[in-house]
């Protein structure tokens, strides 16, 4: 039987050649894999990452090689109340103790967005060997019921840190765990807002709200969910008019534009505004109906906060 082919990071094509250095090696079975630092191409100068290679042996030496799914080894799983962990065994070790981790985000998240543990589905997390249909499958276009853990189940696909390239300056532990937060949140948020466009930029303003409570960066999350989700979703304000009236395909301003906005509200009404703010977002035709709802105000009562905030940030 053939041994299947996996996508190759493609380190040769990416990498400065002369900022090739390979940091340590790990020989597992008849592999050796090689953890390479290098500079990008086209990257900024002491901007690192890291990737792995493998090598085989070939007579009397080791030749660069083809990663292949039996070089991952067996499929493990792992449970937890909310969580069914998938990995397999070369990436045992940078797999260790997550479920625990995914565990305090899940609660953390859900608190911060105001979604009861009793409506959460369960999440079927996988470690993969490969690239493709990474991100979130299945996340609910509804609004979430009680017994939704029990007939619901979200799957979360990321790659394997030996099908990736990561920055320096973390291990391919730190590199799971972001990726793990950044792609849960946001689908924590895409189901608190449901059936409200997860992409809307009002919507996508609470993730990257959120993110940055974790230390990480918000837009790194909103530009990786952009690639998944795009940037067309029905139009909203319903009516097309009012005052920030997001037009489809959303921009990168409109998106920072909705941020801003999220973070004058929080500093003004505090963080328990958040969730009243993404449970009235589906209910509401309009900015100003949906700020009147959830907080009693119209957009001209935070409108010059917003300028100032806006200017302030460059944009």
């Amino acid at each position: 039987e053939q041994s299947s082919i996996v996508l190759d990071v493609p380190t040769e094509t990416l990498a400065q050649p002369s900022s090739l250095r390979v940091l340590r090696t790990r020989s597992i079975g008849q592999t050796i894999w090689a953890e390479v630092e290098f500079s990008l191409v086209d990257g900024a100068i002491g901007d690192k990452r890291i990737s792995y290679e493998p090598f085989r042996l070939a007579g009397d030496r080791w030749v660069h090689s083809w990663a292949q799914l039996e070089d991952w080894g067996s499929e493990q799983q792992e449970d937890s109340p909310h969580f069914v962990l998938h990995y397999y065994d070369l990436d045992q070790e940078s797999a260790a103790g997550i479920l625990p981790y995914l565990e305090q985000i899940y609660a953390q998240t859900s608190a911060d967005f105001g979604l009861d543990s009793a409506v959460l589905p369960l999440v079927q997390v996988t470690i993969a060997p490969s690239t493709d249909q990474s991100g979130l499958i299945g996340i609910p276009v509804r609004p979430l019921t009680a017994g939704d853990n029990q007939t619901a189940s979200v799957s979360l696909v990321i790659p394997s840190p030996y099908v990736s390239v990561r920055s320096a300056d973390i291990t391919s532990r730190e590199f799971l765990l972001q990726v793990l937060t950044r792609d849960l949140v946001a689908g924590i948020m895409a189901m608190r807002v449901a059936p409200f466009p997860p992409n809307h930029p009002l919507a996508t303003a609470f993730l990257i709200h959120e993110m940055e409570q974790y230390g990480m960066e918000g837009d790194d999350a909103l530009q990786r969910f952009l690639i998944e989700q795009g940037r067309l979703s029905e139009p909203w304000s319903i009516t097309g008019d009012g005052p920030l009236a997001f037009t489809p395909p959303y921009t990168d301003e409109g998106y920072h534009a909705a941020q801003v906005l999220i973070e004058v509200l929080v500093d003004r009404y505090g963080p328990e505004a958040i969730p009243v703010l993404m449970q009235t977002l589906p209910q509401v035709a309009s900015l100003d109906d949906w700020l009147g709802q959830s907080l009693g105000i119209a957009f001209e009562d935070v409108r010059e906060d917003w300028e100032l905030a806006l200017r302030a940030s460059g944009e």
